[in-house]
């Protein structure tokens, strides 16, 4: 194969990356864009459903799902506050605490949070002994709950990536192989679609650089034999 057959080729298979690219994209407003969706609804179990349903109220999966597809990052802000708002439901922190595995039988979540709630409102007073240890409990659970949501979103974006590369070779592939039979009226010979196919997706956004490259290079050996004299 020629670089000038190699660069109409790399071209080619760009096309039809960006196309499935596309199409996908599109895709995103159907149940396709929740993909990854789950590891953050279940992020924190039942614990965690419930503090999202009084949060977002008993739709809630639907709203986080279609909040997931504008932005996952925002979303994990936006559950990282709800989680913080459950701390006015002193048992449902406790349920989260024991979710995680940082239950305290000494001091439980719902006790350090009535003892601040209390100082908050000059119903109480705490010395300052307490008021860090108790503050110190609360931070612990929001840097827990915290790190928990971080790590699902993450996990909800690779799997969402993945999924979204799968579905775009998938469409790849298909466009490719419709292709070439509209070119080569036949299917007999599907190799070098179905390569192209494999090929387009990965290859899509680093095809400018590739065919630059090759580009350069067939200018450079054409100034070469230019320039080399007759035998």
């Amino acid at each position: 194969m020629e670089i000038t057959d190699a660069t109409a080729w790399i071209a080619g298979a760009s096309a039809i990356g960006t196309a499935s690219f596309g199409i996908v994209e599109m895709l995103k407003g159907t149940k396709l864009g929740d993909a990854g969706a789950a590891h953050i609804v279940g992020a924190l179990g039942r614990p965690g459903e419930k503090a999202f349903a009084a949060f977002y109220g008993e739709d809630y999966e639907a709203v986080i799902r279609r909040s997931y597809r504008s932005s996952s990052a925002q979303l994990g802000d936006q559950l990282k506050d709800a989680l913080r708002i459950a701390l006015r439901h002193a048992e449902l922190a406790d349920e989260i605490t024991e979710f995680l595995g940082q239950r305290d039988e000494e001091l439980p979540l719902s006790k350090a949070v009535r003892a601040l709630e209390g100082s908050a409102s000059g119903q109480a007073t705490l010395s300052p002994e307490d008021l860090a240890k108790y503050n110190a409990r609360v931070a612990t659970y929001t840097m827990a709950v915290d790190a928990r949501v971080s790590a699902a979103c993450a996990a909800a974006a690779s799997y969402y990536e993945v999924t979204m590369k799968g579905v775009a070779s998938v469409i790849a592939i298909s466009l490719s192989v419709v292709a070439w039979a509209l070119v080569s009226h036949s299917l007999a010979t599907l190799g070098p679609a179905l390569l192209l196919g494999i090929v387009a997706v990965p290859i899509a956004p680093i095809a400018s650089d590739v065919t630059s490259i090759l580009q350069t290079a067939s200018d450079v050996l054409l100034r070469r034999s230019r320039s080399r004299p007759p035998s």
